[in-house]
């Protein structure tokens, strides 16, 4: 055996870092040791190796297997940096969206077969089949036009999509595989039109259309010492959902006391994972309690958990049950919560565990709302001024502005003052917020007409010092503007310099009623699903049990740790009633593009303010389906201006330059009126630019 180590080492003038991974790679076939003795156990038993020809043949299987792994030259990494850092090397780290558009020229390899009904299975590996698209009848160039979303853990993987033959009568027939590469999305996360070769034994067997876009696992910024600011709040993500044992079961359902016990996860009442069944045990530990699944709507996502006792014969009995939602757990596993008493049993808890991963998913049409959050309010941050600012020029002084980022995403910014180190702003910036646990970083950057801009300072401000709720669950208002001071550090390290004066509050929203959210709340529901690491609509879904969820609900009211949350009522108003509030929040969705530029951004800019609310991702083509969510501030409603503008691609923002290829500017009044009713499609003046938009309070 031969262990061969390639390290990578990168640095910078701040940090350094080791990222390191083994690969393993087995020079001779291994001798394996092993028994066979299916019948009696170790004392009845007999080891049918003892069947000629039986023993070099299971050997044989098992080397063919692990040959194309690791016998050489094959390699198989370990990936050594995920595991120094104490997170698990089959973790998510994204959801890669594989459109399909179609194939071309599709042959079968039986002469005699006729024309395919193809399909397509989605997998890595050539493993467990994670997605699965419609069957085309008698069509060698079918078109699918499905989109599948599929759980990542790792860039070694290779997506494989396997095109087969349905038929109604025999076993479906593999027509051929074509693979795509996860290294190639970890450096350029897009991939549009890609035309990938079906191969069947060496042999091209047609092609395979389609896109690939990466949306990776959210983080929080780095904040040096090893430590993160919390990752931005999103509605889809991936939770790692775990059972690890349970105590006390009631043995009494036994007829000897000892129970084989086993746990079947849900979401949503849908099955997505079942333990190992144990034996004679009434505390049992699984050692495969864990699942990553896909979730597209957070605010409806509930998580269930039923214990049953394994009967070989008899149906298999319910030894108890626990359902919670998505976001109570969350809350309870940040009190530490870890043990859960089982509903409808006289005995017996449970240990489990909740991990949320955001992951915002936009551009592909994606299910939900590509990750939206609706604020609880806004922060009101007036920067008056700065004062005795780090100088970074060699030749002349800093050209300070002042930003707010929450998450590491910049939500709003002041003007520029050039060469000057006592900027006087007095700008206000308005940003929304969605939790009283996130945190708000106030920072002074020197602009630079080449290059990147430079930090002159930051102070951290946390929400939870000016949220606060009542006793009825209602959000109060905190507007006493008390004028604050701040000394400002480089990456919160280092000695201060300069202080920052500023003020802030905030302003809760009204809960006002969506009528969509409360149309459409249980076709959301029956959406936000996936089986493992399967596609949302995989037609190889759990069937829901009815009677199993009535008695999830049932249990739901008996246990302890979770009590009915206090909800504040909807306030239900018309259009009329809507606009004779001033101020607001208008959230809105970016539905599709028909543009006369490529590699553009959608933006919406209030008012008189120099840098956009709302910027898009970057649309590469002409014609794009957008599906984005976003939100703007208005101050005083019937004075209000909107202008929606498209962008040329840049990484900066220049106040003074703006690359606009086309805008649209009105009364914010009459484009809410406008929008209230139905979607509106606005042409932009210079060119002939549509963009098809929906806006709503």
């Amino acid at each position: 055996m031969k262990l061969v180590m390639n390290v990578d080492w990168s640095s910078g003038p701040l940090s350094s870092s080791l990222h390191a991974f083994i690969s393993l790679i087995l020079t001779l076939a291994q001798e394996i040791s092993y028994v066979c003795k299916p019948l009696g156990g170790e004392s009845l038993g007999f080891d049918i190796n003892f069947i000629p020809g039986l023993e070099s043949f299971i050997k044989d299987q098992i080397h063919a297997n692990i040959g194309p792994i690791m016998y050489a030259p094959n390699v198989f990494p370990i990936e050594v940096a995920k595991m120094l850092s104490g997170s698990a090397v089959d973790q998510a780290i994204g959801v890669l969206a594989i459109t399909l558009h179609g194939a071309q020229g599709l042959k079968n390899p039986d002469k005699f077969s006729g024309t395919p009904d193809p399909y397509v299975v989605v997998s890595f590996n050539n493993g467990v089949p994670l997605a699965q698209t419609k069957t085309v009848k008698e069509n060698a160039s079918p078109k699918w036009n499905e989109t599948k979303y599929v759980i990542v853990t790792s860039f070694n993987d290779i997506a494989t999509l396997q095109v087969f033959d349905y038929n109604e009568y025999r076993k479906d027939k593999e027509l051929g595989t074509a693979t795509f590469p996860l290294e190639r999305v970890q450096e350029i996360t897009e991939h549009e039109n890609e035309s990938l070769e079906v191969m069947s034994n060496g042999k091209a067997r047609g092609a395979i259309a389609a896109d690939f876009r990466f949306f990776p696992v959210l983080e929080g910024r780095d904040l040096g010492d090893g430590k993160k600011e919390a990752p931005p709040e999103s509605n889809t993500g991936i939770a790692r959902f775990t059972v690890e044992q349970a105590k006390d079961l009631d043995g009494t359902k036994s007829l000897i006391g000892q129970l084989s016990p086993y746990a079947v996860l849900l979401l949503n009442n849908k099955e997505i994972h079942v333990t190992k069944k144990l034996k004679r045990t009434n505390n049992p530990i699984w050692d495969n309690g864990s699942t990553e699944i896909l979730i597209t709507d957070r605010k409806t996502a509930k998580l269930g958990l039923v214990i049953k006792d394994d009967r070989d014969l008899a149906a298999d009995p319910i030894l108890g049950t626990y359902q919670v939602k998505l976001d109570d757990m969350l809350r309870l596993m940040e009190k530490g919560q870890e043990w859960y008493n089982l509903a409808g049993a006289k005995t017996g808890r449970v240990k489990m565990t909740l991990q949320w991963k955001p992951v915002a998913l936009s551009g592909v049409g994606a299910a939900g709302s590509g990750g939206y959050v609706t604020p609880i309010g806004v922060m009101r941050i007036h920067f008056k001024n700065a004062r005795d600012l780090r100088n970074v020029e060699t030749l002349g002084k800093s050209d300070p502005y002042g930003r707010v980022l929450l998450s590491g995403v910049e939500k709003g910014r002041t003007v520029t003052f050039q060469n000057n180190l006592n900027p006087d702003w007095d700008e206000v910036v308005y940003v929304p917020v969605h939790s009283v646990r996130e945190k708000l970083l106030l920072e002074v950057m020197d602009q630079e007409s080449v290059g990147s801009d430079r930090t002159l300072g930051s102070l951290e401000l946390v929400t939870a010092d000016y949220i606060k709720e009542a006793e009825s669950g209602e959000f109060l208002v905190h507007d006493t503007k008390k004028p604050q001071a701040g000394t400002l550090r480089v990456h919160g390290k280092g000695s201060p310099k300069g202080t920052l004066n500023f003020t802030a509050s905030f302003y809760p929203c009204l809960n006002v009623a969506d009528p969509e959210d409360e149309d459409e709340a249980e076709a959301t529901s029956k959406k936000s699903t996936e089986r493992g690491r399967l596609s949302l609509d995989s037609e190889k879904s759990s069937k829901s049990d009815n009677s199993l969820a009535k008695q999830l609900a049932e249990g739901e009211k008996e246990q302890e740790e979770t009590t009915e949350e206090k909800k504040l009522p909807k306030i239900r108003l018309t259009p009329e009633e809507l606009i004779k509030y001033e101020s607001g929040l208008i959230i809105f969705k970016i539905l599709d593009t028909e543009l006369t530029h490529s590699n553009v951004h959608v933006e919406v800019v209030m008012d008189d303010m120099a840098f956009p609310s709302y910027s898009s991702s970057l649309i590469r083509t002409k014609r794009a389906k957008l599906d984005e969510i976003g939100d703007c501030f208005v101050r005083e409603l019937d004075f209000s201006k909107i202008t929606l503008r498209i962008r040329e691609k840049g990484e900066k923002i220049d106040e003074k330059k703006v690359d606009t290829v086309a805008k649209l500017s009105g009364n914010t009044l009459d484009t809410l009126k406008q929008c209230l009713v139905s979607f509106s499609t606005n042409s932009l003046k210079t060119h002939t630019d549509h963009l098809r938009t929906t806006q709503q309070s």
